[in-house]
């Protein structure tokens, strides 16, 4: 394993964590999680379909888990900012108006 994705995945665990214990209720808590695994789904196959289309499965799987890594780390950010605007919309607004 080369060093970057040691770094993705540990980055991935604690982004995928931080965002599923953000969660309000079990229902949030599953639908991130639920997020994260489909973008990741989504990374993978079209990894995978860049290796069959350049009939090179090896590069194809390489681009497959890099893609699944940095798809599954920014649907992790996503879910942790989603988690934030639904908790706290109001502060929010109050930031982002002028008054």
């Amino acid at each position: 394993m080369s060093y970057p994705a040691a770094i993705l995945i540990l980055a991935l665990i604690v982004l995928s964590g931080a965002a599923v214990a953000g969660g309000r209720g079990a229902k949030w808590k599953a639908a991130n999680l639920g997020i994260i695994a489909g973008i990741m789904a989504a990374g993978f196959g079209i990894g995978f379909l860049i290796g069959r289309i350049s009939d090179d499965m090896t590069a194809g799987g390489h681009a497959a888990t890099s893609l699944m890594l940095l798809l599954g780390c920014l649907a992790a950010v996503g879910c942790i900012v989603r988690n934030k605007l639904r908790h706290t919309p109001r502060e929010l607004d109050s930031q982002t108006q002028p008054d």
